[in-house]
């Protein structure tokens, strides 16, 4: 975590040192990604940044706590109502998370980067990540079993397992389909996806009625 000296720093060079670290992390591997670099685009010195933070791996996750927590602030996710449809809920979740991930590349770069990350560092995040969304939807999903909303033949920890993984899945997706080139546009600085909140509302529609159905149709 941030020593007390990196929050003493004001808000625009607190700020300035995170974009810079973002880009960083969004542009690279994290094996690829230089603190050196991040220094010379502050205009700081390589010493100062072992003020702020222990070590690379450090920094790495603290700016995956700050990507998160923007984005669960942004999303709100809340619980399924009792009597709330679960692929209408879902459908809601997902577009909020596609609206944030295309309105902010620096994010949504780094939280996308890191997914496809091999190595160990970030590895561990993405675990334990997963293993919060199992928190969240295993009691879920036992709920709608016992509601007769979920086949009892069904293995819950399938379901679990695929939709722990199913927004990154998603977003992945929608990069690919629309850009291949995330990087790119990082450095460039435009939008993470060229898509609209009408074309997000169909997509995620499509895949919530397929998920519904099957591939069958019924």
């Amino acid at each position: 975590m941030p020593t007390h000296t990196f929050f003493n720093l004001d808000d625009e060079k607190r700020g300035r040192f995170l974009t810079a670290a973002f880009q960083e992390f969004c542009l690279h591997d994290y094996k690829q990604a230089s603190v050196s670099q991040i220094v010379k685009k502050v205009g700081i010195a390589k010493g100062s940044v072992y003020q702020y933070f222990e070590n690379k791996a450090d920094l790495y996750h603290y700016l995956y706590e700050v990507a998160t927590k923007k984005k669960a602030e942004y999303v709100q996710a809340r619980p399924l109502g009792e009597d709330e449809d679960f692929f209408e809920w879902l459908e809601q979740m997902w577009a909020i998370g596609l609206r944030f991930d295309a309105e902010n590349p620096l994010y949504t770069g780094f939280l996308f980067n890191i997914s496809q990350e091999k190595d160990q560092v970030a590895l561990d995040i993405m675990k334990q990540n997963r293993d919060q969304a199992k928190l969240f939807f295993e009691p879920l999903f036992k709920r709608l079993q016992e509601k007769g909303q979920v086949r009892k033949d069904v293995d819950l920890d399938f379901l679990v397992f695929f939709f722990s993984h199913s927004a990154e899945s998603l977003t992945s997706y929608m990069v690919k389909r629309h850009e291949g080139d995330y990087r790119k546009l990082v450095q460039e600085g435009k939008p993470f996806m060229s898509v609209n909140s009408e074309e997000i509302l169909q997509y995620v529609h499509h895949l919530s009625q397929l998920l519904r159905t099957g591939m069958m149709g019924t």
